[in-house]
């Protein structure tokens, strides 16, 4: 790119890199020249490709941040390096004025949760917040809040779900853009950039495939969260397979770093990502169609939810398929060698192109420069999705039954879309 046609705005990009997200938009902003700086503050559990930096400010924050992490909570020394970390962010809020004139936050995390926002948006800085699920999804939708594991009381879940829904409208009320996943959005209250027509700039480094003797087909199930992630119901189609005659080596890789992931990537057949997800390609399936191989996807929100929303230009590749039909597709992936070639190719293809850093830079720049598409916007007046992720029909059922029982229908927190919560409540009294 010619330097008079590098963007002239200046980018700050903090403060989490959820699965590789951010620090892959940061590549795509260096790959157009555009000034970016990437403060990833938490110590990333999946070790994420570090984006190294210089500047004293962003050094400052994660230093704090990792002293701070290392210390019991409440205890003297946290409430000393509690004390560090909130001067840190203060300071480097200050510094960011005089630099930045865009800010892009990954979730609800900001330099001062959220109070820092009035701030920007008097010094006319635009604000971009972008949602990838977990921030904004209602509890009761989301099996990581409310998971057996997590032992959530109902109580608990009404006063979380209160508190998400004040978040999400107190911090978009500053935002220029919001970017979301339609199914997440129930507590969105204007129009915002649907997840899809944007994309996810995913990159990895390009590594030769070492070839293994392989006994059968390699399946690769490598969940962050095994009860959400239906690790027990993919354990059972393996044995059942097995018993059937099949030849499967089954490898499960739980919570284990994202370059060990991506090896045994490369030495597998096909993956296994979840089975209540309200996406069509998550994170692991993105890395899977990266080097060439297909994934099984599934969950309550098929291709066809999606076909017909003018957002979506075109679909990442993956075996799509409801709950109850687990067991014939990976059947079905173990059988037919072709399915898998053509499948892992065509989302090879797609993650790719149209998924590659660079492009998906390019969709922010033009949205950054007033060229964004009116078809890119979803209303969340038009959501219609009611089963969550991580969690099966039934249980989201009994769930919102439960809480409309507890506290009425208010607890939903959908007053302001009244047709969804008039379907929550039909929902809710369907016979289980």
């Amino acid at each position: 790119m010619k330097k008079s046609e590098c963007p002239d705005y200046r980018v700050f990009i903090g403060f989490v890199d959820t699965a590789g997200y951010f620090s892959g938009l940061a590549k795509g902003f260096d790959d157009l020249e555009v000034s970016v700086v990437f403060a990833s503050v938490n110590s990333n559990p999946f070790q994420y490709a570090e984006r190294p930096s210089s500047n004293f400010f962003v050094r400052l924050l994660k230093w704090s941040y990792s002293a701070l992490s290392k210390h019991k909570r409440f205890s003297f020394l946290s409430n000393v390096f509690f004390v560090i970390h909130a001067v840190s962010r203060l300071l480097a809020l200050l510094w960011s004025l005089f630099y930045f004139d865009v800010y892009i936050f990954s979730g609800c995390d900001t330099f001062l949760r959220g109070y820092d926002l009035p701030l920007l948006r008097a010094c006319g800085k635009k604000i971009i917040f972008v949602f990838l699920g977990s921030s904004t999804r209602p509890p009761y939708l989301n099996g990581a809040t409310v998971s057996k594991q997590r032992g959530i009381s109902l109580d608990d879940c009404i006063r979380a779900t209160a508190r998400t829904k004040n978040i999400v409208v107190r911090y978009t009320q500053y935002a220029d853009h919001v970017i979301e996943h339609p199914p997440c959005g129930h507590f969105q209250v204007r129009p915002f950039l649907a997840f899809l027509a944007m994309g996810f700039p995913f990159t990895a480094p390009e590594v030769e495939s070492r070839d293994i003797k392989k006994d059968g087909v390699r399946i690769l199930h490598a969940p962050s969260f095994p009860e959400c992630k239906g690790s027990e119901v993919f354990r059972e189609v393996i044995t059942e397979l097995r018993q059937r005659g099949f030849t499967i080596e089954y490898v499960e890789m739980i919570n284990r770093s994202h370059n060990e992931v991506l090896q045994e990537i490369q030495r597998c057949d096909f993956v296994l990502d979840e089975i209540y997800s309200d996406s069509l390609l998550g994170g692991l399936g993105t890395e899977a169609a990266f080097y060439g191989r297909p994934t099984i996807v599934s969950g309550y929100v098929t291709p066809s939810d999606f076909v017909s929303m003018p957002h979506v230009t075109s679909l990442p590749p993956a075996l799509h398929v409801l709950p109850d039909e687990i067991f014939s597709a990976v059947q079905r992936l173990i059988e037919d060698s072709v399915l898998r070639e053509s499948l892992g190719a065509a989302a090879r293809q797609f993650v790719r192109s149209h998924w590659a850093p660079v492009e998906v830079a390019k969709r922010f720049d033009a949205l950054l420069s007033g060229r964004s598409k009116a078809e890119w916007y979803y209303s969340p007046s038009s959501i219609s999705y009611l089963y969550g992720w991580g969690l099966s029909r039934n249980a989201v059922r009994t769930l919102v039954r439960s809480m409309i029982q507890s506290g009425g229908v208010e607890t939903l927190c959908l007053s302001d879309k009244p047709k969804l919560e008039s379907c929550f409540v039909t929902f809710s009294e369907e016979c289980d």
